[in-house]
């Protein structure tokens, strides 16, 4: 498999399944063996290859393809949304995300969050509160001091975009207050941000 087809393997399988469910909408169901079938018949002999020679994802793929029609559209539509706004930090790719997806750019307060959350080097973050209300977001593990944001309005709606893209995962200590963990995704995507701004 070329470089390029590799680059895009994951985009293309789930692109591909996608297909596969729009074309058999009036199926009941669809089965691994049809989908594999169909990847042949359209000339996708490489992916058949690639996926073969993976348990996990052929296994992967038979989930999906057992699960109701509706259900596989709701997943990708979720999936291609998430795609859009992570795209939005690359140039190249940002102008064809918030055309498919006009909200999907992250908010400029949430990139500085992840920002500062990389370049801490921590690898948690404790959330608390003044008796004002205010949130503070204290560096745990790795770095010391705080995060900080600029609009309190939108810092709970910015803290859950970065959530739900998984650019942090969220825990609670002792006393049920929020602790968030960067990932590696978050990294990722900083550095890919950075690379092409």
């Amino acid at each position: 498999m070329d470089p390029l087809s590799t680059a895009t393997a994951f985009a293309t399988i789930v692109g591909l399944i996608g297909n596969f469910s729009a074309e058999r909408r009036n199926a009941a169901s669809a089965n691994y063996e049809e989908f594999m079938e169909w990847l042949i018949k359209n000339n996708h002999q490489e992916l058949v290859a690639l996926i073969t020679r993976s348990n996990t994802t052929a296994t992967s793929i038979k989930t999906l393809l057992n699960e109701g029609r509706e259900e596989l559209i709701a997943r990708l539509q979720s999936l291609d949304a998430s795609l859009a706004q992570l795209a939005t930090g690359f140039n190249g790719f940002r102008d064809i995300a918030l055309a498919v997806y006009p909200g999907a750019e992250l908010s400029d307060q949430a990139l500085s969050l992840i920002e500062q959350f990389v370049d801490s080097g921590a690898s948690k973050v404790l959330t608390s509160r003044y008796i004002d209300g205010e949130l503070v977001l204290h560096i745990l593990e790795g770095g010391s001091g705080n995060l900080a944001y600029s609009d309190p309005r939108f810092i709970e709606d910015d803290l859950n975009t970065l959530l739900e893209f998984e650019l942090l995962r969220l825990d609670h200590n002792g006393r049920g207050d929020r602790i968030y963990i960067i990932t590696r995704n978050a990294v990722r995507f900083v550095q890919g941000y950075r690379a092409g701004t």
